[in-house]
């Protein structure tokens, strides 16, 4: 009986730990690499969302503390809306191939502490994506494949609703004072949602902060072709 409880036990261990999945974020993972920034294409402060096929570009920018160019590749993976790499094959999210060189770079001048500058533009002439959702690049050191220097978090977005939202000082917390409370409506005239409550994953986020997010908010009404987010105070 011990025997059997015991293989049990680590059967049970074997399932949970070969089902947990990465849950990426963009995040510096060696110490070479600085600044990192990962945002549209000539919009200092923005979010990296673009859409699908609109022409935008997610420009992927930083330093690696060297004089002289050091080889990057990168590969790209689609991911879930909770940041865990989704089934798609990159066949069918992407057209390119993996593991590629970054070769957009320029050294210091005239700086205190030598360091390279690279870029790296997505979609660009080698890879073109096929479907929306969330993206992680992974960049490596082009001779140690297995050496990621950082991971970088993007989204493509296709249009399918509307999202109007309203902000108001008023809140039960206190009035015009240090808090803010965030009401929207999804309007999805010509596209079907049958479970809002399961099938919408909604997350609300501040000034592209992640340690703070809002997630697993449930509506206050649904009508036929909106979806009310109103007077919740998790949203506040």
């Amino acid at each position: 009986m011990k025997r059997f409880e015991l293989l049990v036990l680590i059967l049970s261990f074997l399932f949970v730990t070969g089902n947990c999945q990465e849950t990426y974020c963009t995040e510096v993972k060696h110490k070479q690499i600085k600044t990192l920034q990962v945002k549209v294409q000539g919009e200092t402060f923005s979010a990296p969302v673009i859409e699908l096929n609109s022409g935008k570009v997610i420009e992927i920018n930083f330093d690696a503390l060297s004089h002289g160019y050091g080889r990057y590749a990168y590969t790209i993976t689609h991911c879930n809306a909770d940041w865990t790499p989704s089934v798609l094959s990159s066949l069918e999210y992407m057209s390119g191939f993996q593991n590629l060189s970054i070769d957009d770079f320029a050294n210091s001048l005239n700086t205190t502490t030598f360091y390279t500058n690279y870029r790296l533009f997505l979609p660009n002439n080698d890879i073109k994506f096929k479907v929306s959702g969330n993206y992680v690049v992974k960049v490596y050191n082009e001779d140690r494949p297995k050496d990621i220097v950082f991971t970088a978090c993007f989204s493509i977005v296709e249009p399918k609703v509307n999202v109007a939202a309203t902000v108001s000082s008023n809140t039960d917390i206190d009035v015009n004072k240090e808090h803010q409370q965030i009401g929207f409506e999804i309007v999805h005239p010509n596209y079907e949602i049958t479970a809002p409550q399961s099938d919408l994953k909604v997350q609300i986020y501040q000034n592209n902060r992640y340690d703070n997010m809002v997630k697993n908010i449930q509506p206050l009404t649904i009508a036929k072709d909106r979806i009310i987010y109103q007077f919740n105070r998790d949203l506040i």
